[in-house]
This record gives structure tokens, C-alpha cells and sequence, in this order.
């Protein structure tokens, strides 16, 4: 890992080793093999003179004559072709396009197509659902086993005790169960009292 300032200066140095681009006035097209101003010329900016070695005309040319070798064949569409999905022969307003194929339509017909997307659509929808449901009884189960989820049910289990009526001192210092703990012994206390009486 170099630094900005010795990466600046090794680049510096690398650019200054390679060869300064001749500005030429004239040049000779490798395919026409016409010497022509350098304005006829694309840009290169990795050559030695900075130009193409084809000029812009014979570049042109070159390049039209890649293309229609790249092209498909110029065969003229079959009236239908068959579905991949269905098996069935359609025509081909039954597909949609897709560039890049050998007929610019797609190997699936619209029905077919337009169904297995509802497909996928149903089985991730019943998949949310399932992991939702998963997730919720993860919940509950990390609830009941402590942590943050279950201090706030104790506290609610709390305030619902002390708005029904429990004793709210000994459920403010020791939550639900102390209280059972202690209405648990007064009621004892009180069958006692009452036998004895």
C-alpha cells in the first residue's frame, strides 16, 4: 500500500517512460492503403501515433461486415412453433418478444408463462407465511425462556394483576409471583383465624 504521493509519482514515472504519440499530418489506411489527413482517423489512445490504423470510412465498413456476420439468419419465421411448457403449437402472437432469440419471441407461450409466475407468486406467499408463523412461535418460545420478551410480559402480567385487585405492594416489588406468594399465605392466615374463632 503506497501512499498518494509515491503513487503519484510512480505513475509520473511510468507515463513519462512510454513512447510521446507523433502528431502526424498524413497517415495510410491498412485497407484502403490511401494516405489521408490524420482527421480521417478515429482516436487510439493506446497507439504510438494516437490514431486508428483503419480509416473512419474503412472502419464503417469493417464494422457493418462484423454485424452481418453476427446477425441470425435471415430466414423468414415459421407461422407457429411449439410451447416449451405445454407442448402445444401456437402462433407466434401466442409468445412474447424476446430480443436475442432465434425468432424474438420467448420458448413459453403467455398462458403458460402467465401461470407459472402465479405459481412462484402462490409458493413464496405460503412460504412468507410459514417462516411469519415460525418466526411467531420462535417469539413466543424465546418469551417464555427469558430475556427482554419476558420482562415486559411479567410487567404486564403485573399492571393486569394490580388493576384486578391484588395487593400492588408486593407486585411493585416483586412482580406476579411474590404476590401469589403472599395472597397464597393470607388466605391460609385467614382459614386459620377463622377455625380458631
Amino acid at each position: 500500500m503506497q501512499c498518494r504521493a509515491c503513487s503519484a509519482e510512480q505513475e509520473a514515472r511510468r507515463m513519462a517512460a512510454l513512447p510521446m504519440p507523433r502528431v502526424l499530418e498524413t497517415k495510410e489506411c491498412l485497407d484502403c492503403q490511401q494516405e489521408l489527413p490524420a482527421a480521417a482517423f478515429g482516436l487510439r489512445h493506446g497507439g504510438t501515433d494516437g490514431l486508428k490504423s483503419y480509416c473512419r470510412n474503412c472502419e464503417a465498413k469493417r464494422i457493418a461486415a462484423q454485424r452481418k456476420e453476427r446477425a441470425p439468419s435471415q430466414l423468414p419465421p415459421p407461422p407457429s412453433i411449439v410451447c416449451a411448457a405445454c407442448l402445444e403449437e401456437k402462433p407466434l402472437s401466442a409468445f412474447a418478444r424476446q430480443q436475442a432469440t432465434l425468432f424474438c419471441v420467448t420458448s413459453m407461450c403467455r398462458i403458460c408463462d402467465t401461470a407459472r409466475g402465479l405459481r412462484a407468486y402462490h409458493a413464496a406467499k405460503l412460504q412468507r407465511a410459514a417462516s411469519s408463523a415460525n418466526s411467531n412461535s420462535n417469539g413466543n418460545h424465546k418469551a417464555a425462556g427469558g430475556g427482554k420478551a419476558a420482562k415486559t410480559s411479567r410487567r404486564q402480567r403485573a399492571a393486569t394483576a394490580a388493576s384486578s385487585g391484588g395487593s400492588g405492594g408486593d407486585e411493585a416489588a416483586g412482580g406476579s409471583e411474590a404476590a401469589g406468594v403472599s395472597e397464597a399465605a393470607g388466605d391460609g392466615e385467614v382459614a386459620g383465624d377463622s377455625s380458631a374463632a
